[in-house]
């Protein structure tokens, strides 16, 4: 898909396409950081759709920039950037392997080379099953040695190099420069902030100099950590993609497109999610993600995202990372300043809900109950003065256990027990517990369960406070009161609250006895 941005810069405009490789912070720091003397003669090496030779238009007196580009799509999006700024006099691009450089340029043809290329190595992270992604992020035509080596041999004695980079790969880049003899001069660091480590380095070298390196100060960019990561190391984003809970037919349009454009589906079961997959007529690398494996999972997820892939995550049905590991991967990402984006879809929990016939105003979704006894009744407990609607999950063959643990710690509540939300056996029983009780003693349970629980009703807070009170009498009360300290006048006004009645009731009471 393309789309047309503006460069905030004497009025520049850029056409990307989506499906290719777009530029981030790092094309633009790098215009920045590269010194190109006046009338002087620029070649951008894995020029992409321009982007940089766009930028040293507007911001240096370049004679002439050229860009080369091995990919014919990248190239056609750089000519249209051509057009549309009108550049021509300028700047020109020429689709072929950087590697041929013989039968374009002369050597030592240029004063500048200029470079963003591939940031990754053939086989580090995962490998875009877009050949166009994967050609601008791997070093798939080109390695690192065949771009700084054609640099070499395109510049002229004393010419400059500046490149741009990840961080991780510094020796690298220094190592390969002085092999290909251009001295590595100056160097900056990239940071979000000064807490965080460099994500980035801006390097220039001399074709022919004595060593020498000056290290300029750090760049702290004034950005947040999660937008510099994700636009200078062209991370993907992870998709949270709702799913059907039950009927196909909720599957959304967005959620379909979704699916259909990421690199990588992670799913709760490979196989149940295959099936809706199929349905769909969707082919998608698939890769597992549970409970069980989602350390090591999880890292590798993470690594995807950082190849600058995009990522879904889809559980057996419904939202994910709602009760769900998906949870866990999500702090995963925002740790790493990777954009994780909600594909809105059915949620078992919110139908539930609104078909439960219980109070809506207000609702605390409590999840699974613990399997452990300790553990659950503890979770239970701390429920007891919640006035607020409840909402749990439940598995059918728990199902009879925990209506009894409900019982024996909320008492006779009413209860609405959703099953089987948008199947073709969908049931919603409203009834109490004690009700829910007798009735699976006859009936066994079927299908996934959603527990909708009345919070407690004031009438119940009133039941407790007349029970807690009903043998003593209203000057034992405010005597009890008193004697922990309180004075007489708001000993006789708490004691009207935990009793229900009026403080003139209490009061005439107190003076009675």
């Amino acid at each position: 898909m393309k789309r047309t941005e503006e460069l905030g810069i004497d009025n520049l405009k850029l056409i990307q396409d989506t499906d290719l490789f777009c530029f981030g912070t790092d094309s633009v720091l790098l215009s920045d950081f590269a010194r190109v003397p006046s009338g002087g003669k620029v070649l951008d090496l894995c020029t992409g759709n321009g982007i940089i030779p766009v930028l040293l238009c507007a911001k240096t007196k370049a004679k002439s920039i050229v860009g080369i580009e091995i990919l014919k799509e990248s190239y056609d999006i750089a000519c249209e950037n051509l057009a549309i700024n009108s550049l021509e006099d300028r700047l020109s691009f020429i689709n072929a392997d950087l590697k041929n450089w013989k039968e374009h340029f002369e050597a030592g043809q240029f004063d500048v080379v200029t470079c963003n290329p591939p940031y990754m190595k053939p086989k580090d992270g995962f490998v875009s099953p877009s050949d166009l992604k994967a050609v601008a992020r791997h070093e798939i035509f080109a390695s690192l040695f065949d771009v700084l080596e054609v640099a070499s041999q395109v510049l002229k004695f004393g010419g400059h190099l500046f490149m741009v980079h990840r961080a991780d790969r510094l020796c690298d880049v220094l190592c390969t420069m002085r092999d290909v003899n251009i001295e590595p001069k100056r160097l900056q660091f990239v940071h979000a902030n000064p807490y965080k480590e460099a994500s980035l380095i801006l390097v220039e070298g001399m074709k022919g100099a004595k060593p020498s390196l000056k290290m300029e100060k750090p760049i702290y960019a004034n950005i947040s950590i999660q937008k510099l990561r994700n636009d200078t190391m062209n991370f993907g984003k992870l998709f949270l993609v709702a799913t059907p809970i039950g009927n196909l037919e909720d599957i959304t349009i967005r959620a379909l497109n979704t699916l259909r454009s990421v690199s990588l589906i992670a799913c709760e079961d490979t196989r149940h999610s295959l099936k809706l997959l199929n349905h769909f007529d969707i082919s998608k690398p698939l890769t597992s993600y549970f409970e069980h494996n989602k350390k090591e999972k999880g890292e590798y997820i993470i690594s995807v995202l950082k190849g600058g892939e995009d990522v879904a995550l889809v559980t057996d049905a419904g939202t994910p990372a709602i009760s769900d590991p998906g949870e866990d991967l999500v702090k995963l990402c925002i740790a790493e300043g990777i954009d994780v984006v909600p594909v809105p879809g059915a949620v078992a929990l919110i139908n539930a809900l609104i078909i439960s016939g219980r109070d809506t105003g207000r609702f605390t979704f409590e999840g699974f109950l613990s399997v452990n006894k300790k553990s659950r009744n503890d979770h239970l407990a701390s429920l007891l003065d919640e006035k607020r609607t409840m909402i749990f999950y439940e598995a059918p063959h728990k199902l009879k256990k925990t209506l009894a643990d409900m019982y024996a710690v909320f008492g006779n509540r009413e209860i609405s027990i959703v099953r089987e939300l948008t199947k073709l056996h969908e049931e919603c029983m409203a009834t109490t517990l004690e009700e829910a009780i007798a009735y699976y003693e006859d009936n066994f349970p079927k299908g996934e369960y959603a527990l909708v629980v009345a919070g407690k009703s004031a009438e119940e807070e009133q039941e407790e406070k007349e029970n807690k009170f009903k043998d003593m009498s209203i000057k034992e009360h405010i005597d009890m009161l008193i004697a922990s300290g309180i004075g007489k006048k708001d000993a006789i006004k708490q004691a009207a609250q935990e009793r229900g009645v009026s403080k003139r009731d209490v009061y005439n009471e107190y003076e009675k006895e």
